[in-house]
């Protein structure tokens, strides 16, 4: 028989359920599972792959599938931002053009050098003379209409930013990053400048970066720590030039379980370890007696899924140290 030359097979909640409440004998084989067994399966799932984003979960490997590029807009003179809902601006992918005749205050229709690639009710930021960036919506195009007037003048060549919001998530990226690994300040050239990235741990370290109360066109180090529902990234310098983005990488939580019919935000090689770590968890639940046997599969596949991707041979990194990512390899 030939090979089916299909690659595309994926596991949804409810077949990861399935697959686990079979193994502790909860349902039989084939069997329709329980609506409240499954509600209480889908629970633990969910807690399961939230835990299993980050990179502490004791993986060897690099969770690659989640890495994401985000871009930060910057404010003039701020120096601690938010990421996730309802956080500052940001986005993982925007576009920017430039004004094309000098706009007033108070004025809605703006002359844009161009408007390829804009979409009504897209987020627009508008770099105005007094040195900020004004945020609103656009409201229609041909010719271009914001939402809000704007506060202060804008004259030509005036920076123009836009983006189109994820997934409905307002002005900022929908999720609160695991970690950020990696990033730079990118000029209106296109030109990026590293800057260091310190962690939760590493507090002490950047306390000692001075100074930090001089605005500059480029900071040299940020900090991360990822707070309960929102990630806050406070720079070293605040931004005296809001023409300038910062580029970062970093994880991303795996999605949401909203529903039994969502497919797992996992890579192929970790369907087995999800469904034997799903069934372990449950076993108490259920009663069920862990044997040996189960254990043994357990550990196989957790073991060779969090093998997958091992540091310092996936593309960018050079190294098991994740400060040497490298974009452009």
């Amino acid at each position: 028989m030939a090979t089916s030359n299909s690659f595309d097979y994926s596991v949804t909640a409810a077949d990861a359920v399935q697959s686990a409440l079979e193994k502790v004998n909860a349902v039989v084989a084939g069997e329709s599972v329980d609506s409240d067994d499954q509600a209480l399966a889908l629970r633990e799932l969910n807690k399961l792959v939230k835990q299993w984003s980050h990179p502490s979960d004791g993986s060897e490997g690099m969770k690659v599938w989640l890495r994401r590029f985000v871009y930060m807009f910057l404010a003039e003179g701020q120096r601690v931002y938010l990421l996730g809902p309802s956080g500052d601006e940001a986005t993982e992918s925007y576009a920017r053009t430039t004004i094309s005749d000098n706009e007033a205050s108070g004025q809605t229709i703006i002359s844009a050098t161009s408007e390829t690639g804009m979409i009504v009710s897209d987020i627009i930021g508008i770099e105005l003379n007094d040195g900020t960036l004004q945020w609103t919506t656009i409201a229609s195009l041909a010719p271009l209409t914001i939402a809000a007037a704007l506060t202060a003048a804008a004259d030509a060549g005036n920076q123009v930013f836009f983006y189109t919001p994820i997934s409905g998530a307002g002005q900022s990226v929908p999720y609160r990053p695991v970690e950020i690994i990696f990033a730079v300040v990118r000029n209106v050239s296109d030109n990026d400048t590293p800057i260091d990235v310190f962690q939760r741990e590493q507090w002490g370290e950047f306390e000692m970066v001075s100074p930090k109360t001089t605005e500059a066109d480029i900071p040299v180090s940020l900090f991360y720590e990822p707070k309960r529902t929102q990630g806050q990234v406070t720079l070293d310098l605040a931004s005296g030039n809001v023409t300038y983005v910062i580029r970062m990488l970093l994880y991303a939580p795996v999605d949401d379980l909203d529903a039994a019919a969502n497919d797992l935000a996992f890579p192929q090689e970790w369907f087995s370890a999800v469904e034997w770590e799903l069934a372990k968890r449950l076993s108490t639940s259920f009663s069920y007696p862990w044997t040996q046997t189960d254990e043994a599969n357990w550990s196989q596949a957790t073991v060779i899924a969090r093998k997958t991707n091992p540091r310092g041979f996936t593309g960018g990194f050079r190294s098991q140290d994740s400060s040497e990512f490298d974009p452009s390899l």
